[in-house]
């Protein structure tokens, strides 16, 4: 075993070592990438990865152990360009893959017995500097960090909370046009987009949380509801398969049901009702390669939940990558009862 895994590390450090990093990443829908993780110590550390940015959409969880001195290789599926999490006994990080990413992640221990990493492979320059902005925001998960205990609070208007998100969304930019990787020439526009749309998705939460939930801002005008997404690329082919672009395009396809629609949303409708104005939706609202992916992402959720109530819905997707990956889709909860 040792010998397998030695002969894979070689394999992934020539392959890391001749991968191109002059183009930039695209979605892939049977997109994999590859984790090395070493460990340098001599302890056996537990490991756990987390990742929810896979179609159908849920959280998955690999979970392990390392024992001292081992090479273990993952091979995750990566569809688009996201960040994922690993945690090793009390250290926390996140990190990012693409279709074809290989990266290692070198374990050891410094003088004070606190847990240390070092990266290698295609996104070196981007994981060191997640690991430095971490550093620097105190948390590996700063870009979202108070976002909703701001929101929670009753006292703060929707101006109050836009404003909010805003700044902290250019605080975070800014520390990216600053410190951010240079030789992943892609890396800066993408992750500033992406933060545009994190940013997006937030105030748009907000909106359905004080105006739906808490009956809250009740003469709230349509341009106060629709400043969330005002000036934001909606149709963004280069964003495809990333969580927070696909985050944002769920909640802009409730706002256009819930606030747009022509239909009054105080008459009651049965589930399979409400699924069919949502895709209706989806068909009305969204066009080209995001339509498809989007409508493909949706319906991927509704097979793997159990609740496609008419397979005629699987019809609105006409591309055929789209259509064999859905045909591939099997339902977890009809695995699991």
């Amino acid at each position: 075993m040792r010998i397998i895994q030695i002969g894979m590390l070689i394999s992934i450090i020539i392959f890391s070592a001749c991968s191109d990093n002059s183009q930039k990443p695209t979605f892939d829908l049977e997109g994999k990438s590859s984790l090395c993780l070493i460990n340098n110590t001599k302890d056996t550390l537990d490991f756990r990865i987390r990742d929810n940015a896979i179609w159908p959409e849920k959280a998955n969880y690999d979970v392990g152990r390392l024992a001292p001195g081992e090479v273990r290789v993952e091979s995750r599926k990566s569809q688009g360009i996201n960040d994922y999490y690993l945690s090793v006994d009390e250290k926390d990080i996140n990190l990012y893959a693409h279709p074809g990413s290989v990266d290692t992640v070198t374990i050891v221990r410094n003088l004070n017995k606190q847990l240390v990493f070092s990266y290698q492979g295609n996104l070196e320059e981007v994981n060191d500097f997640l690991e430095m902005k971490s550093g620097h925001f105190n948390s590996y998960y700063s870009d979202r960090n108070a976002r909703s205990n701001f929101m929670l609070d009753q006292k703060n208007a929707l101006s109050a909370i836009y404003a909010f998100n805003d700044s902290l969304t250019q605080i975070h930019q800014e520390y990216i046009d600053i410190h951010g990787p240079e030789q992943v020439w892609w890396f800066k526009d993408f992750e500033k987009t992406r933060m545009d749309y994190l940013n997006a998705w937030y105030k748009m939460n907000a909106v359905f949380y004080r105006i739906k939930t808490l009956n809250l801002e009740g003469n709230a005008t349509a341009e106060v509801i629709s400043a969330p997404y005002n000036g934001l690329k909606i149709e963004n082919d280069d964003m495809i398969g990333n969580r927070d672009y696909m985050s944002f395009l769920y909640q802009y396809i409730s706002f256009q049901s819930e606030f747009n629609s022509e239909e009054n949303s105080n008459n009651k409708k049965s589930r399979s009702e409400e699924i069919a104005k949502r895709l209706k939706v989806i068909d009305s609202k969204l066009t080209g390669e995001v339509k498809e992916a989007y409508m493909t992402c949706e319906l991927s959720q509704l097979i793997d939940r159990g609740i496609l109530y008419d397979s005629a819905w699987l019809e609105l997707v006409t591309d055929q990558k789209y259509v064999m990956f859905l045909s591939n889709v099997k339902s977890y909860y009809a695995d699991q009862h």
